[in-house]
């Protein structure tokens, strides 16, 4: 791991600050550009596209499950394809300004806040870590927790020992245990002044609710959604961005006050990977295809017709104009232009709608195994407010009596809601890892149809070799 503690000398609370903003944050890289390629939520598309053989040697190997993605990737220069390296480069930068704390001058109050933000993002980070190159956690068998995880590396100084890996169920203590921290530091001095592209107390909040979602600890999950929905409770009401022009026969959708990801969307906790056009999409997409033609990767025909008619989120969440064919996603504006300046929008992080759908899968759970006639309601009442957001006028809400069919509405609902958000993937792995299908081609009439079958050790993402070599123990 490295250091950059000999390189930064800091010596004042606001060169920690300015530290922590450009070492410790994602702002302007994609964490895992290609997350979406491992799931349903994407096929494959061959063509004599120009460009289209190059994009799909890009985002091939991911989409195939390829035991070697990374070197693939590697190989053919594929931007941001490292996401271990520089997850840990993050986590490092959190680390050095945790460590120089005690050494600068200012306010007690000032470290203590600067603290809490450094503690929030490398939790974040090492969530991301944990569910992407280590088993699911396991809420019913607390001994498949003891598999092996990431390294917890917790302070800035080198080593001389290689650091190995804690187990899954030892990282998530440890980003429990640092989110407490941070929430009670936040609390103990008072507001905090914030932007979305800065960690908060409601980032601690919305992400202690996911942390426990996957753990399976359904109160506190509640609880924390709860904080966040109380202090923020507001929806990007869709409809109000949306028309239909009868007369071209074509629906209308105002991305530049209508985007969920857009700096001013009221329901937009943290955004991140502020990069331009790139950082929105994934991996080995061409976007400026040529006319007529598919994009080497585009959004699954499946999950395109899980929308109803009437969700506003089939034209607000993905573009189907920039290329004529096929569905791009896009949350966010693009790029656009007020004055002579450029506006640039983060295209991930964390929204409330995440709240919302955290507590009603819970409350659904809950129905499920008691069959509380207020846990029904609960969970309707949520699922309801976020549909509501989402459909053109009148809003039919669901009434649904059967445990099962709420819990299945519930999940859907994440699917539609969150797709290419780096939700997918996960969610995958924690809801029974099912067996998946992909279908791929990069020379004309030779297809390949791949399949990762239930419970496959390829839900666990290879480590790449690289980082194996500079650190043997992480083959142990």
């Amino acid at each position: 791991m490295e250091s950059s503690q000999d390189e930064v000398r800091p010596s004042t609370t606001t060169d920690l600050e300015e530290l922590l903003l450009g070492e410790g944050y994602a702002s302007r890289t994609p964490i895992f550009p290609y997350l979406e390629l491992l799931t349903d939520n994407v096929e494959s598309n061959y063509s004599d596209a120009t460009g289209q053989e190059t994009m799909l040697l890009g985002g091939g190997p991911v989409f195939t499950w390829a035991e070697d993605m990374f070197e693939q990737l590697q190989k053919n220069n594929v931007p941001w394809y490292n996401s271990w390296q520089n997850l840990y480069h993050w986590i490092n930068g959190c680390n050095v300004v945790i460590d120089q704390l005690p050494l600068v001058t200012g306010s007690e109050q000032a470290k203590e806040r600067i603290k809490a933000e450094a503690l929030s993002l490398r939790s974040f980070y090492y969530f991301m870590l944990v569910n992407a190159y280590a088993p699911p956690y396991n809420t019913e068998n607390t001994e498949a927790n003891a598999a092996p995880g990431v390294p917890l590396v917790l302070k800035s100084t080198v080593k001389d020992e290689f650091p190995k890996r804690s187990s899954v169920a030892e990282v998530y203590e440890q980003i429990v245990k640092d989110l407490l921290e941070a929430r009670n530091l936040f609390a103990k001095n008072g507001p905090v002044a914030h932007n979305v592209y800065t960690v908060s107390p409601l980032f601690v909040d919305m992400l202690l609710a996911r942390v426990y979602l996957y753990e399976g600890k359904w109160d506190e999950v509640i609880k924390y959604s709860s904080s966040v929905i109380e202090r923020k409770p507001t929806l990007l009401k869709l409809r109000q961005f949306y028309s239909y022009d009868d007369w071209q026969g074509i629906v209308m959708y105002d991305m530049s006050k209508g985007g969920v990801y857009n700096s001013g969307s009221p329901e937009l906790i943290w955004g991140y990977s502020v990069n331009g056009e790139y950082s929105a999409y994934f991996m080995g997409v061409n976007f400026y295809i040529d006319p007529g033609k598919l994009p080497a990767f585009t959004v699954s025909k499946e999950l395109e017709n899980k929308y109803a008619s009437n969700d506003i989120r089939r034209e607000a969440y993905y573009n189907a104009y920039l290329v004529m064919n096929g569905f791009f996603p896009e949350k966010h504006l693009l790029v656009g232009r007020k004055s002579d300046n450029v506006i640039q929008n983060p295209t991930k992080g964390m929204r409330v709608a995440e709240a919302y759908l955290n507590r009603a899968e819970v409350y659904a759970r809950k129905y499920l195994l008691t069959k509380d006639e207020e846990m029904r309601r609960l969970a309707l009442n949520d699922l309801n407010t976020l549909r509501e957001a989402r459909f053109t006028d009148p809003y039919v809400k669901l009434d649904i009596m059967d445990g099962e069919e709420l819990l299945k509405a519930c999940l859907d609902e994440r699917r539609l809601e969150f797709s290419f958000e780096d939700h997918r993937w996960f969610d995958l792995r924690r809801l029974g890892m099912p067996a998946l299908q992909h279908t791929f081609s990069i020379v004309k009439g030779q297809v390949q149809t791949v399949r990762l079958e239930k419970n496959s050790s390829k839900y666990v993402l290879p480590i790449p070799r690289e980082v194996r070599e500079r650190n043997p123990e992480l083959d142990k």
